[in-house]
């Protein structure tokens, strides 16, 4: 089963013999078709591979529905659970993103939308008063939204990373062309991240701020320490 976030656009790859004619169905949680028995191109032509991208548009397990006809009929199914969107609002927005990586496809649109709710909830998690810092003036919103997209441009755009899992006779793939790595926040993003006027003397070891004078010093260092 695959978890996508409602409104998220995503892509499977139904691979077969080529040549042959597959339709997909698409249904709701309710089991109402939204697309049914509509024809997949398959590409790269020769490949045995038949992409197509759905989208759920509301909370619930949806289902993904091949027929292929051949010298047999068979039918395949994929499940698709997916889960409301998150109450907070996303760091930066896909437009963002868009400006210096260029023009997404629908899959990517979705990866790239989940990426950026993901990415916003681990800057939130690693520095919970960020909300807070925006809304006061302490932290500029436009240098926090390039610290949420640069963390979504390096997945896009690192070839190293996993593109693709298989499950079964299906393939799932976002579609990111050369990309998909881990979503970090490096050390050189993580002051953008602070409050300039923080605190003297206040120093970052990873995303969590010490203050000099909360625990006595140590005593009986031998110099070097």
């Amino acid at each position: 089963m695959t978890t996508v976030d409602v409104g998220d656009a995503f892509e499977l790859v139904f691979t077969t013999a080529t040549g042959a004619t597959v339709l997909r169905s698409w249904y709701d949680p309710d089991d109402l078709p939204v697309v049914e028995l509509e024809p997949i191109a398959e590409y790269p032509p020769g490949t045995g591979k038949y992409p197509y991208v759905f989208q759920a548009t509301r909370p619930g397990i949806w289902t993904a529905r091949v027929t292929v006809s051949g010298s047999a009929t068979a039918v395949e199914e994929h499940y698709v659970y997916a889960r409301p969107v998150p109450a907070e609002k996303p760091l930066a927005v896909i437009g963002q993103v868009t400006e210096q990586y260029g023009t997404l496809t629908p899959a990517q649109e979705g990866l790239t939308s989940s990426l950026l709710r993901t990415a916003s909830k681990l800057v939130r998690s690693r520095f919970p008063r960020i909300d807070a810092q925006i809304a006061s003036g302490l932290l500029d919103p436009e240098v926090v939204a390039l610290v949420v997209t640069n963390m979504v441009l390096r997945v896009l755009r690192n070839p190293g990373g996993l593109r693709s899992e298989t499950i079964g006779p299906f393939s799932k793939s976002f579609d990111t062309g050369d990309a998909a790595g881990l979503l970090i926040i490096t050390k050189e993003e993580q002051p953008l991240l602070v409050p300039t006027n923080s605190g003297a003397g206040a120093f970052a070891i990873g995303s969590i701020m010490m203050q000099p004078g909360l625990a006595p010093p140590p005593t009986g260092l031998t110099r070097g320490w």
